[in-house]
């Protein structure tokens, strides 16, 4: 069973893909409480368990600073299990001991994936619920780090990377912004659809791109083409069908529903320039003679048109008063100043009344001086 139904597309011009979407506005995304640890080994499998304090906890700092890499990639598992259900009092102490920077410095170098999925990890458990440590590890530069891991051969170290980057990711929409310059959604739809043959680590990785995907949509520009929306709809649908928990379900659906949104903003635009071009169309089609010619001599139509530019261009954002200039320019005439045929003359004003309405309607998106309108106007915002 798919997603609830939403509004249909609507087919996209160059010009649509060219606009931008505003941001909404509103609370940083909600945090879903998951674990990416590897399911619990049978009871012949099990190996004793290290017993861990946090009176070792500087220890346990000093280690991930050894040149043993066997000493710093238990170090940070030792970190990644007591920061991971810790209160803020022991994060914010691991934050001053450095373990952020030191981890950063981990992952730069680290010679082998057991090291780097330590981590990465031990990133996790810091961010997890805890607003300091997800803008610690921005300023660190982890966002750049864990972005281009989303690629690593290591499946493990792709469900770390994903994982930590959706919990920092929920500090706010500020953050969503500057992982996008990274361009993570490549790699986070190649993890939503996986191969034949999955287990449950394609299914925690699949469950932390898509809500990772959730959240980046809310960022400007994130899904500007009819393709881009098409194809993040299909790889949100496909895990919302494969999620079981239902506040999942619930967090993919606000996805859904901000693609739906941008759809159906682009319909409602292209249906008010289409009907834009009609009145405008049928308001000059009275200034031209049945003959093809100008209706009336040509100083007669320049005062029209200055008239109709000038009295409308308040009321639309100067299309009209664009449209009227124009006219007075030549409309009736050819390149060589002969009269024009009646059907080139109609092609004239046909082409200058959709340029002008093309940029006027650029001009209402980025200015909201006028807020008084015409009947006509309001009716094209209305749509």
């Amino acid at each position: 069973m798919g997603p609830p139904a939403s509004e249909p597309a609507a087919d996209d011009d160059d010009a649509d893909d060219a606009e931008e979407e505003e941001e909404d506005v509103g609370a940083p995304p909600t945090e879903h409480h998951l674990s990416i640890d590897a399911p619990a080994p049978t009871e012949s499998a099990k190996k004793p368990e290290t017993v861990l304090s946090r009176q070792d906890t500087w220890m346990y700092l000093e280690n991930l600073q050894s040149s043993d890499w066997t000493k710093r990639t238990e170090a940070a598992r030792a970190l990644k299990s007591l920061a991971f259900n810790a209160d803020a009092e022991y994060k914010e102490g691991l934050i001053k001991g450095g373990v952020c920077r030191l981890l950063i410095r981990m992952l730069s170098s680290a010679p082998t994936n057991a090291a780097v999925e330590q981590a990465t990890s031990c990133m996790y458990s810091l961010a997890r619920e805890h607003l300091t440590s997800k803008q610690e590890l921005v300023k660190v530069g982890a966002l750049r780090q864990l972005a281009a891991l989303l690629n690593h051969e290591s499946k493990q170290c792709r469900l770390n990377a994903t994982a930590t980057l959706y919990a920092v990711s929920c500090a706010g929409r500020p953050t969503c912004r500057e992982l996008a310059q990274f361009d993570p959604i490549p790699a986070l739809k190649a993890s939503i659809t996986p191969a034949l043959g999955r287990n449950a680590q394609d299914e925690q990785l699949q469950l932390f791109a898509a809500l990772l995907l959730v959240n980046l949509l809310h960022v400007r520009g994130t899904a500007k083409s009819k393709q881009d929306r098409s194809s993040l709809e299909a790889c949100l649908t496909r895990a919302y069908e494969d999620a079981t928990e239902e506040q999942v379900r619930e967090t993919i659906n606000i996805g859904l529903r901000r693609i739906h949104t941008l759809n159906s903003r682009k319909e409602r635009m292209k249906a008010g320039v289409a009907k834009r071009v009609s009145r405008s169309m049928s308001r000059l089609s009275g200034m031209t003679g049945k003959s093809g010619g100008p209706a009336h001599p040509p100083s007669d139509l320049s005062c029209r048109a200055s008239q109709s530019g000038g009295g409308a261009a308040p009321n639309m954002g100067g299309m009209a008063g664009s449209a009227g200039g124009a006219m007075m320019t030549g409309f009736g005439n050819t390149s060589d100043g002969r009269p024009a045929s009646g059907r080139n003359y109609s092609k004239s004003i046909a082409s200058s009344v959709i340029s002008s309405v093309k940029a006027g309607v650029k001009t209402r998106r980025g200015s909201n001086a006028h807020k008084s309108m015409s009947s006509d106007a309001a009716d094209w915002q209305d749509e």
